[in-house]
């Protein structure tokens, strides 16, 4: 059976692939394409409405992820960086969850609405709690930046192709209807874990930095995260599991101009308290 080693923040890949959205053929949309086109343009998902979606999607990720990890100590430590950071973020009204999934993988990713995952195999990955910041505050950058919603976008346009009516004589615009989320749901459960392209991990690589550094944590956190996972690749960077992902080296170069810029850098690592939770995962 094949074994994928992946990462929402830079996925890594020894063997493996996996399911992406196929787009359907313009004869199939029909002359209902002027209209979708519209709607997906026009459309302006609410913050509550991404976070229902969010709390749809959660469920079937912790079916497909192993479960939530049962140590409390662990899933505590983890929800108290993680929210430390999201107190700092630029995005307001996201109530986030920070979830530790009993998965061997390495791996990080987000949902719309502020559902952040982390599996048990990248918490043993990592050597201190700065690395831990930034793999958090790269995932709450995902969902700051709204890349999950934007995804949602192309993937209704390109798999559906079908009218998402506003309800509400058009006092909800842009709402979707119970089926089309139903839709979502299922295709984004899978979609979610790949990451994003490479422009939205990139700007969630600055994201991450700024926000573990506003908290006081060591920005080179980011360095030494990569760096590991550089050596997981082998030292080759394959820019990760799916295409759209930089290359873990060119990451690595962007971060450290980022960290750069920083005039006041955090120092905190918090390695000794990590060990410790390290310990029981």
């Amino acid at each position: 059976m094949k074994r994928i080693l992946g990462i929402g923040l830079c996925v890594l890949v020894l063997m493996g692939a996996a399911a992406t959205a196929s787009p359907i053929g313009l004869g199939s949309i029909g002359d209902i394409a002027k209209d979708t086109v519209d709607v997906v343009k026009t459309m302006s998902m609410g913050t509550k409405q991404e976070m229902e979606i969010g709390s749809q999607v959660h469920p079937q990720i912790l079916a497909e992820m192993g479960g939530e990890y049962s140590n409390k100590a662990v899933r505590d430590y983890v929800n108290r960086v993680g929210q430390k950071l999201a107190a700092k973020s630029t995005r307001k009204g996201i109530n986030y969850t920070f979830t530790v999934v009993n998965s061997s993988m390495v791996n990080a990713f987000a949902l719309p609405g502020g559902y952040v995952y982390v599996t048990r195999g990248i918490l043993s990955a990592m050597k201190d709690e700065a690395e831990l910041a930034a793999v958090l505050g790269h995932e709450i950058g995902h969902v700051e930046a709204k890349h999950g919603v934007e995804r949602m976008q192309k993937i209704m346009l390109a798999e559906k192709g079908t009218k998402y009516a506003a309800k509400g004589g058009g006092k909800a615009a842009g709402a979707l209807g119970e089926k089309a989320l139903g839709e979502l749901t299922k295709m984004f459960s899978k979609i979610a874990i790949s990451g994003y392209g490479r422009k939205q991990e990139l700007e969630s690589d600055r994201i991450g930095i700024r926000l573990a550094n506003a908290n006081g944590y060591d920005p080179n956190g980011a360095i030494r995260l990569f760096q590991t996972l550089l050596k997981l690749e082998g030292g080759k960077s394959k820019g990760g599991l799916y295409a759209s992902h930089p290359e873990t080296k060119k990451r690595i170069e962007q971060a450290e101009g980022e960290i750069a810029k920083i005039g006041t850098k955090g120092k905190a690592t918090n390695k000794p308290q990590y060990a410790a939770i390290q310990k029981k995962v």
